[in-house]
């Protein structure tokens, strides 16, 4: 099996070692990094009640594929939503903009309307800010950017103690008031001891996987809090870039926690058009849809059993760790911008920049460099031109 190719003594490819000694290693796309250095450490997080957890999502499972095995416990029926102690599919990071017309009372109608403090700042291009524990509430940007919802995973566990809360609710109300979502990070945390995060590392190293991602990088951290206490090893696996529409990483969520036992999780951290397509996905299949998603994402898989890679035998631990789910593909629809879009963002993203060129090369220069823009248009720029008038065009722009 995988798990004892990869798990044995230090080698090539293989990251188990001292984790002092720093090295960089750099090969066929897999990046391993190990390093001493401190990390802040945090506090536990409170266990907080759930009140509603999505009950009636029963995962769908498929029958177990030739050679796969059969699936040693149930799959996930529906978001656990507890950090301590739990296994299974959580939301942990969730950000979603809901449209000028809807405001803040659209908030209000999903969250309640009780308990939000008002700031004296915004932040995120929004000049209001409001909090009700770890929620955050952002108002009055410019128009078109209507009001922007963080929830990180404190505030996630926060919103689920609320009574007759679930996640299903949430979720469906910010669509069916035409909203999006612009993060959403999906977590699978294992205490039973299915994932290894030393395998994990190890099959990253050794390009034993299949994605559509191109690279992985392992890292080691050694935390030395106190002579006392002893260094403490931090190990992450990830694959994607940090920011990126998908990114997905491993860690040990019990050494982060300062907590006893195996706790690992494995946290998809998805981004814009692919986190609203997730949530449809959820909202669609339950929890089993998610978990096929990150099938759909990531593979690992037995080195030596095809000549291509993508036809190899994916690993035992891996399936199980999955619960055999069925892959999940995310249809992501192409983005279809308005020129009154165009207009907005060029006002507050590329506005001080236009001002710069203005006043540094004069007005004779500023507008040759326009000018050749407008050589270089493309169809679908004359296309976002048609149907509107020059007046309209003018005045969506002053009231941007």
């Amino acid at each position: 099996m995988c798990i004892h190719q990869f798990a044995g003594s230090p080698g090539a490819g293989n990251t188990v070692g001292c984790p002092v000694t720093p090295r960089l290693v750099e090969a066929r796309g897999v990046l391993i990094q190990s390093s001493t250095g401190t990390c802040q450490p945090q506090t536990v997080a409170e266990c907080l009640s759930v009140a509603g957890c999505g009950a009636g999502l029963q995962a769908e499972r498929r029958p177990a594929l030739a050679g796969e095995g059969e699936a040693s416990c149930p799959p996930p029926s529906c978001l656990t939503g507890v950090e301590t102690p739990g296994e299974g599919i959580m939301l942990d990071y969730v950000r979603f903009t809901l449209p000028d017309e809807v405001g803040i009372e659209g908030v209000h109608s999903l969250l309640g309307a009780e308990g939000w403090v008002e700031l004296e700042r915004g932040a995120l291009g929004y000049r209001s800010m409001r909090t009700r524990g770890h929620v955050k509430l952002f108002s009055d940007g410019n128009a078109g950017m209507g009001v922007h919802v963080e929830m990180t995973g404190k505030a996630c566990r926060e919103v689920e103690a609320g009574s007759g809360f679930t996640w299903e609710k949430l979720l469906s109300g910010v669509l069916d008031k035409g909203g999006h979502f612009t993060r959403v990070d999906w977590a699978n945390d294992d205490r039973s001891g299915r994932l290894d995060l030393e395998t994990v590392a190890a099959a990253a190293a050794g390009r034993a996987w299949v994605s559509r991602w191109k690279s992985a990088r392992v890292t080691r951290e050694v935390e030395v809090a106190s002579a006392a206490a002893g260094p403490v090893e931090h190990l992450k696996v990830t694959f994607g870039k940090r920011g990126s529409d998908a990114y997905l990483r491993f860690y040990n969520k019990a050494a982060q926690m300062a907590e006893e036992g195996h706790w690992i999780r494995c946290e998809l951290e998805l981004r814009d058009e692919r986190a609203t397509a997730s949530v449809r996905q959820f909202l669609a299949g339950g929890t089993a849809r998610i978990v096929g998603i990150l099938r759909g994402y990531l593979t690992f898989v037995e080195p030596g059993t095809a000549t291509r890679q993508e036809r190899a035998t994916p690993c035992a631990w891996w399936l199980e760790f999955l619960d055999h789910a069925a892959t999940v593909r995310l249809q992501v629809a192409p983005v279809v911008r308005s020129f009154h879009e165009v207009a907005r963002w060029v006002q507050r993203q590329v506005a001080p920049s236009l001002a710069l060129l203005w006043e540094g090369l004069g007005v004779e220069e500023f507008f040759r460099i326009v000018q050749d823009g407008t050589a270089r248009l493309k169809p679908w720029h004359r296309e976002l031109l048609q149907g509107v008038s020059y007046g309209d065009r003018v005045h969506q722009l002053s009231a941007a």
